[in-house]
């Protein structure tokens, strides 16, 4: 595959945070500077509330494999490390005077570290009405970027090449809208080429009716599992529309279809993209359209120092999702996908990782259209973390 731009995909940020919250005040807090580059030392803070507290206290910090910490603040807290886990430890047998402290570290990462999404692990354990209890926050996450010294350095900054790819797939994105207890979705083809067998297959929840309001041409056939369409010409030329009665938010995310087509003279079976809740795209930061989720999860795949027009990533990399830029502390950023759900996201990001070779897109989040950390977004939204 040729290289053929260099772009950031990784973004640098003033404060990322991750709060806890439990019953009794106690609450645990990560923050850092910067996303750390290879073979750079970032600072890392952990803010702990200690609600009351006053005796015993221990946190454990677990690092990916790649990265250490070194302490430079625990507050009278006596500092092991734990090769074998790569974990931190810090111990207090009487915690600090103050009710909510910070500890400073040194993020250290290796020169040989992968680009990419990183998770640290945490558990605070204290003494409470002599009862030993802790807190298990979910995962701090964080981005390790380009290399942070070298003879590219100077040049790359925190950019990553990108490759494009190879041949470009053909794409099936599902969206879908909500009126009533109806719900209408949609399926939408690129990137395909003319003529040729062209075969559909959406599998529905067994507790879900389904009418297919648009065959785009082809021939329905209905099956124990859900329903295929089929084009012995195709492509088709318009979206395949479908309502789902007796169904809920929570099923439709759980649907799944496949798309078997033939490219450049081979057979291809690929999966088709669920793009979430169809919504009209903002910019900038606006506000979505109203009455609206107030939470809503996103995926970014880059950003650049210079703005470039949408269409570019459709013609350089095949990339065809509904992307928004957004201008940020003088880095553009583009984004695809509104989702209420995080697990829907996630699933978009995987689908991206495996079908393009944008290098590390991941997760975000807004709360009323204005960016906030993921963690938080899902302790608002009520939502679960998972990898």
């Amino acid at each position: 595959m040729g290289r053929s731009l260099i772009i950031v995909v990784l973004t640098l940020f003033t404060l990322v945070i991750l709060s806890m919250v439990m019953p009794g005040g106690v609450v645990i807090e990560f923050g850092l500077n910067e996303f750390p580059k290879r073979g750079s030392v970032s600072a890392l803070t952990v803010s702990i509330q200690k609600g009351g507290l006053d005796y015993f206290g221990r946190i454990l910090l677990t690092l990916p494999d790649d990265c250490t910490l070194v302490p430079k603040d625990t507050h009278g807290g006596s500092f092991a490390w734990d090769e074998e886990q790569n974990r931190a430890v810090i111990s207090w047998l009487k915690l600090p005077e103050a009710d909510r402290f910070d500890l400073v570290f040194d993020l250290q990462t290796s020169p040989d570290a992968s680009i990419g999404q990183r998770e640290l692990l945490s558990e605070f354990s204290f003494i409470r009405n002599q009862d030993r209890a802790s807190v298990v926050p979910p995962p701090f996450l964080f981005e390790i970027n380009g290399p942070a010294n070298g003879p590219a350095a100077d040049s790359l900054e925190s950019e990553v090449l990108i490759e494009e790819f190879a041949v470009p797939l053909p794409l099936a994105q599902r969206t879908w809208t909500q009126s009533n207890e109806a719900i209408e979705l949609q399926i939408e083809f690129q990137g395909m080429e003319n003529g040729g067998f062209t075969k559909l297959s959406e599998r529905i929840p067994p507790a879900c009716d389904f009418d297919v309001l648009s065959a785009a041409g082809g021939t329905v056939q209905v099956e124990s599992a859900g329903f295929s369409i089929v084009w012995f010409d195709g492509p088709p030329d318009e979206v395949v529309a479908y309502r789902l009665g007796q169904c809920t938010l929570s099923m439709v995310q759980e649907l799944s279809g496949s798309l078997s087509t033939i490219k450049d003279g081979q057979s291809l079976n690929i999966d088709v993209i669920p793009s979430g809740m169809k919504r009209s795209p903002f910019q900038n930061g606006d506000d979505e359209v109203s009455n609206g989720p107030e939470i809503v999860f996103e995926v970014q795949f880059a950003a650049t120092k210079n703005s470039v027009v949408t269409d570019y990533f459709e013609e350089k990399f095949n990339f065809r999702l509904t992307t928004k830029e957004e201008n940020v502390e003088s880095w553009w950023k583009y984004s695809t996908g509104i989702h209420e759900e995080y697990a829907e996201a996630k699933n978009l990001r995987d689908e991206i990782r495996k079908n393009y070779s944008f290098h590390g897109p991941f997760v975000i989040a807004r709360d009323d259209g204005q960016r906030i950390s993921v963690q938080e977004a899902l302790m608002k939204s009520g939502q679960k973390w998972t990898p």
